[in-house]
């Protein structure tokens, strides 16, 4: 999807990069985001828990060319459209429907990133209870939610095998 994110690439890199919801991505302003501490501070609107997140190289640079280019007031939203008015839910909703079509991916939703965002910190060794801290989870909903796909994931690791430089299933 990375490669065809396009117009949508800030959209893109702060669901994948932050496992923002797409409530919270739409009501982040620009108070919230410190591209100097390299980090988002915002209250989720879920459960109104203060989330503090560490801002990758890549988002990073994504968020400062659109703070240069916009010039921002601080209350103004990180997603907003060409003509100045903030993403709803809808909207953003829609363009994350694109950008699935347009990169070939079905079913291509918001909460699908901040899932996958999850099972990676968690592939990489990210303690569970560190993970549910960062985005606000309760322990207990990270083991039974998360760890499940984690072992899935691991267990068709261990069922390929790399021939040839091809993957292939082993039966």
């Amino acid at each position: 999807m990375r490669n065809h994110a396009e117009d949508d690439r800030l959209l893109f890199l702060l669901l994948t990069q932050t496992g923002l919801r797409a409530s919270d991505a739409i009501h982040l302003t620009w108070r919230e985001v410190s591209l100097d501490q390299q980090q988002i501070e915002y209250v989720q609107h879920k459960s109104p828990r203060k989330i503090i997140l560490p801002i990758q190289a890549e988002i990073l640079s994504a968020l400062r060319t659109e703070h240069q280019r916009r010039n921002p007031r601080q209350n103004e939203p990180v997603l907003q459209h060409s003509n100045g008015k903030p993403f709803t839910r809808e909207y953003l909703c829609r363009r994350i429907m694109a950008l699935g079509g347009r990169s070939g991916v079905q079913h291509a939703h918001a909460y699908r990133f901040r899932q996958t965002f999850i099972v990676d910190l968690l592939l990489r060794g990210v303690d569970p209870f560190f993970v549910a801290t960062l985005l606000g989870y309760k322990l207990n909903s990270v083991v039974r939610h998360h760890l499940p796909l984690v072992r899935e994931a691991l267990e068709a690791a261990r069922r390929t095998e790399t021939v040839g430089g091809e993957r292939t299933s082993q039966t």
